[in-house]
């Protein structure tokens, strides 16, 4: 029975990768592609995008910092550089990060931020949602 569950379920996954990194993913089930993504990485294999190659406006974008952390994600379509959205993202986060590594300040699509506390050991100990978004903040 076990056997031929994994027989009917059988998913191919090929990658491809470039100094041990992916940077090409792909499922195939019963013969049909499911899934097939491109990423794009930079020098220090910090992703910069995932390219959905079957969906439209799926495709995400990534921002890295100088200490190479995550600090905004957007989803949409990439242009032909696949450094930008050709309009705009269909979701979006941004994190504001602090010399720890803590994100004090968090925004999403969802059109609010959020504020949060941390005490010296770098917990959370609180948080506020005031009303702000990307407009009211001076970005797009």
């Amino acid at each position: 029975m076990f056997f031929l569950a994994l027989l009917t379920a059988w998913v191919r996954l090929q990658t491809s990768l470039r100094a041990g990194r992916l940077t090409q993913l792909y499922s195939v089930v019963g013969g049909n592609t499911r899934d097939q993504f491109t990423y794009g990485l930079d020098k220090g294999d910090n992703r910069l995008y995932k390219k959905n190659m079957l969906a439209g406006a799926k495709d995400e974008l990534y921002a890295i910092d100088t200490l190479n952390r995550l600090t905004s994600f957007d989803r949409g379509d990439l242009n032909a550089n696949k450094d930008g959205l050709t309009g705009a993202a269909v979701k979006y986060q941004d994190w504001t990060l602090d010399k720890v590594g803590n994100w004090p300040y968090f925004y999403d699509n969802s059109a609010t931020a959020q504020t949060r506390l941390f005490n010296a050991a770098n917990e959370i100990t609180g948080r506020r949602r005031p009303y702000v978004n990307r407009t009211e903040l001076g970005e797009t």
